[in-house]
């Protein structure tokens, strides 16, 4: 979304300023093992959307659903989808941060399947009963008939249950050099491209 150089200026037209944003936002963030993480990621993904819807000028058109907390369940992601009702000029994003694995006896889904389930519950439920392959959200949504189509999901696809995996902190960044302010030429063209287009990016 950035590049080195001055701020480049521009603008939509008065048909692509009608533009909606419809984000969705998934995130376990009950999860003792991972809440937090899973917490500051939600933000930052609400954070770059609003950015971008801001920087394009739609920021009016911005329509958020967060699915965290007591809110986070199959039901309500299903739901969340089902009520999606954007023109065909408009952007659709999910976002998903939490648990994920792979169905060892649904060989043919190559991607994820979150796990839905609210962690506080004990026994834990069965997660293949609470469970949605992003996939099939990405095909979802996809038929809706927006313009653009993002589909993102940060989680594993692995076993169901993994032992966690311990990384060293990353290395803080160094000062930026030079201009690094957004440029409207590369937000329209991922936003707002002349043909529609479908990403589903995932673990």
């Amino acid at each position: 979304l950035s590049r080195f150089g001055p701020r480049t200026r521009g603008g939509l037209s008065a048909e692509e300023q009608k533009t909606k944003l419809f984000l969705i936002i998934a995130a376990s963030t009950n999860d003792e093992s991972v809440g937090s993480a899973v917490a500051l990621d939600a933000r930052n993904a609400l954070r770059v959307f609003d950015t971008v819807a801001q920087a394009l000028g739609i920021r009016n058109n911005l329509i958020v659903d967060t699915i965290f907390g007591d809110r986070y369940s199959r039901a309500t992601v299903l739901n969340s989808i089902q009520k999606l009702k954007p023109a065909k000029q408009d952007i659709v994003v999910f976002y998903y941060s939490g648990h994920g694995f792979y169905d060892t006896t649904k060989p043919s889904k190559k991607f994820p399947f979150m796990d839905l389930r609210d962690p506080r519950i004990r026994p834990r439920a069965d997660v293949k009963g609470t469970t949605l392959n992003i996939e099939a959200i990405y095909e979802s949504i996809r038929a809706k008939g927006a313009r653009v189509n993002l589909v993102i999901s940060d989680c594993c696809n692995d076993k169901e249950i993994s032992p966690p995996v311990f990384m060293p902190p990353p290395p803080r960044p160094g000062r930026p050099r030079g201009d690094t302010t957004l440029s409207i030429e590369n937000l329209k063209a991922l936003f707002i491209p002349k043909q529609p287009v479908s990403m589903l990016m995932t673990a």
